[in-house]
């Protein structure tokens, strides 16, 4: 039997090439800058850590703030009782202007 040639895609190929070859280089690059961006994404284990370091800084913050706030009351009734002070020592240096009949 002789041998019967298959035929020849050759022409077919070289138009799949041009029509479509400019194509797969657009999806190859497109397929690498995806690969770029999904190594980019945040993983649930990075964002648990990084959930976590964020609440142990609020916390550290929250309570320096709650420090300074109570620093800030205790100042305020500091403050409230040395005026006291003042406003009596004043009448006492008023009383006694007043005995040693000073003019103000």
């Amino acid at each position: 039997m002789p041998l019967v040639e298959a035929p020849r895609f050759d022409l077919d190929d070289g138009l799949f090439d041009n029509r479509f070859g400019m194509q797969e280089d657009n999806i190859i690059e497109k397929l690498i800058e995806h690969d770029e961006l999904l190594k980019q994404i945040v993983t649930k284990a990075e964002l648990a850590d990084f959930r976590l370091e964020q609440t142990v800084v609020n916390d550290e913050m929250l309570t320096i703030l709650k420090r300074i706030d109570e620093e800030r009351y205790a100042t305020i009734e500091w403050i409230r009782r040395i005026e006291q002070v003042v406003e009596v020592h004043e009448r006492q240096i008023q009383e006694i202007k007043t005995s040693l009949n000073f003019s103000t």
